[in-house]
């Protein structure tokens, strides 16, 4: 918390409110949909995903962060899981519903399976290093106690710009599956994505542009707060960083 109770109260009512309008999406699409495929369920998993980060970012905004304690090491990675699986997730849904898997003759199919074999590994590595590295805990609050010798290339400046690099890839495969399609084996299935398919660009476009914002947010924090080596979080800093949450 940032000590300022307006602030404070705003960033907490925003995330409460993400928080319950993701999970009753999720369980809204879960419960109701009319053909339950496995674009259905990753859809619907996804935004309860979305929503288990909202609790976690609530839980987290509500402790003292000036004292480590084991339930903060739990809503720490809670919230790290959706943060590296949301955008893959995002990726995926859209290239089911652009027909990626209908017919692999396809130019959808040939221009992205390679890209898509790309993002699928980067997420596994992404989520065994955030796991491993990203976090701010003490060796003994961690949940694995290990770090790698990644300090010598960048530390964690260095996992920001793989993550990075990692979102706009997501999102910019997304608008690249938007915007030329491959066939849709469902009858009126082309007039279903035109009435469909300015929102999911715009907010294909969106979702880049907020992660442009994280990113840089990201990168001003860090290279902000780096004195002789080493990493200090001062009161400024805390109310800056609450201001771009």
């Amino acid at each position: 918390m940032s000590h300022h109770l307006l602030l404070d109260w705003g960033t907490m009512t925003l995330s409460l409110f993400n928080a319950v309008i993701l999970l009753w999406l999720g369980a809204t699409v879960l419960l109701n949909a009319d053909r339950r495929t496995w674009g259905i369920w990753l859809a619907g998993f996804s935004l309860l995903l979305g929503g288990a980060f909202f609790v976690s970012h609530s839980a987290i905004l509500g402790l003292d962060l000036s004292h480590l304690s084991r339930s903060l090491r739990f809503w720490w990675y809670l919230g790290l899981i959706p943060v590296v699986a949301l955008p893959l997730g995002w990726y995926v849904v859209v290239l089911w519903y652009a027909g990626f898997w209908n017919d692999r003759s396809n130019d959808l199919y040939r221009r992205q399976r390679v890209w898509l074999a790309v993002v699928l590994i980067s997420a596994a590595a992404g989520m065994v290093a955030v796991v491993i590295y990203a976090n701010p805990l003490a060796d003994d609050f961690s949940l694995l106690p290990l770090r790698f010798p990644i300090r010598r290339l960048g530390g964690t400046t260095l996992l920001v710009a793989g993550y990075a690099l990692y979102l706009l890839s997501c999102f910019g495969l997304a608008l690249d599956a938007l915007l030329r399609p491959g066939p849709t084996q469902r009858a009126m299935g082309d007039v279903a994505r035109q009435r469909a398919r300015g929102w999911l660009v715009a907010t294909s476009l969106l979702l880049t542009v907020v992660s442009v914002l994280v990113i840089g947010a990201l990168l001003w924090v860090l290279l902000g707060v780096r004195q002789n080596g080493a990493y200090v979080i001062t009161e400024s800093v805390l109310l800056t960083m609450a201001r771009l949450d």
